[in-house]
């Protein structure tokens, strides 16, 4: 990432996954396009918490209602993948620890 373009969904999708299971103790397993927050076993104060995160590493802000506990994980990566896009070039920061 050399912070001269948009994130793409492969380094959003890897991200992502890192935080679930770095952060949030989720079996890598369970990681899937189509699983909703609620089956992955989080909650409205762990959605707060990944929104922190990603404004923080990736510097694209999630709005609140922007991902519900329905929301599935593609959704989500779409939705930072589309706002990497609109805020322009920047990088993730490589860690996922807070």
């Amino acid at each position: 990432m050399d912070g001269t373009a948009p994130l793409t969904r492969e380094q959003v999708e890897q991200f992502t996954a890192g935080v679930l299971v770095d952060d949030f103790s989720i079996d890598r397993a369970m990681i899937l396009p189509g699983a909703s927050m609620t089956s992955l076993g989080l909650d409205s104060l762990d959605l707060v918490e990944i929104a922190q995160i990603v404004q923080d590493k990736c510097r694209v802000r999630l709005e609140v209602g922007d991902v519900s506990l329905e929301s599935s994980l593609g959704e989500v990566v779409d939705l930072i993948v589309r706002k990497s896009a609109e805020r322009g070039p920047d990088a993730i920061q490589t860690s996922t620890r807070r």
